[in-house]
């Protein structure tokens, strides 16, 4: 950022500063309070299990830091770019901020993999599929053509930019073999921490005209297109109250933890096993909280007197 023109530097700070502030609502740190997000704990995991087992080439930290530092910019390219064309900021100039992340990740992965390695196959068509999903989500939530649970799906194709620092390492490691369990783990933990996110903003999303993944599950779609609108909110709530479309929800966010845990187990990693721990339990008191919801919308004033009987 030093290198940036001084306006950019100071909308960028400005706009991080936006993202930084706590939400009113929770979110998904709430699961895991203080702790990085899976996508750069992963690469953290896999290679200290590996030096751990000192059955690959040493693995340097200045090297994980540095491929975790080229994650991050990744993330922060993609996620500026998105928030503009959601209208999330109107700070226009952050598009080469945005820009200048992507250059600066490029140049990061190019200090350790030439031209020719495998890892630039991968980080373009990682690159490439993200894109092309996040325009096929917009167009889908907005015509409210998403197929409930199907729709989960998509998040791991959008999040498909967030495995490439643990293919990096996979790589370094000549670990190669093992990346096929990685990205499986990677794939489950997207869906299940977007959809906790989409299910936190499903209200907002909603007011801009958007069906997002969690809303079109409780929704019951089927693809045949919904246009949100005034009395969307109030058909979710029925849904809550007459189907209790939540439990079939949560219990599909669980069956994904648990192939989560299926896919890493192999590999012995004791941190990934108390992290899958701590989304189950979150899951457990999310689904808690919607249940006292589902009650009170059923019995109105009687809901206290149920509960507490019950």
């Amino acid at each position: 950022m030093r290198s940036w023109e001084p306006q950019l530097a100071t909308d960028f700070r400005l706009y991080a500063s936006d993202q930084n502030r706590p939400r009113a609502h929770g979110g998904r740190q709430e699961a895991l309070e203080g702790e990085q997000p899976y996508w750069l704990l992963l690469p953290q995991w896999l290679a200290r299990n590996w030096q751990r087992s000192r059955q690959t080439p040493v693995l340097d930290r200045h090297f994980v830091e540095e491929i975790l530092w080229g994650q991050y910019c990744l993330f922060l390219c993609i996620k500026i770019h998105d928030d503009i064309f959601d209208a999330q900021t109107r700070r226009l100039s952050l598009i080469y901020a945005g820009d200048a992340f992507l250059a600066k990740a490029c140049e990061v992965f190019s200090h350790y993999f030439e031209t020719s390695s495998p890892f630039w196959k991968f980080f373009y068509s990682s690159l490439d599929g993200t894109l092309r999903t996040i325009d096929a989500i917009d167009r889908h939530e907005r015509s409210g053509r998403l197929q409930g649970l199907r729709s989960l799906r998509l998040i791991a194709k959008e999040d498909a930019i967030l495995k490439i620092a643990s293919y990096a390492v996979c790589l370094k490691a000549d670990r190669k073999e093992d990346f096929p369990r990685v990205a499986r783990f990677a794939d489950e933990m997207a869906i299940v921490g977007q959809t906790i996110d989409d299910l936190q903003d499903m209200e907002s999303d909603l007011e801009r005209g958007r069906i997002n993944p969690a809303a079109s599950c409780l929704l019951c779609l089927r693809g045949d297109g919904h246009r949100p609108g005034p009395r969307t909110l109030h058909r979710i709530l029925m849904n809550l109250r007459n189907k209790d479309v939540s439990t079939k929800l949560f219990s599909a966010l669980r069956r994904r933890v648990d192939r989560a845990a299926r896919a890493i187990a192999p590999l012995g990693i004791p941190e990934a096993e108390a992290f899958l721990r701590s989304c189950q339990v979150h899951l457990e008191r999310m689904e808690s909280r919607f249940h006292r919801e589902r009650v009170k919308l059923i019995f109105g004033p009687y809901a206290t007197m149920n509960i507490s009987r019950g």
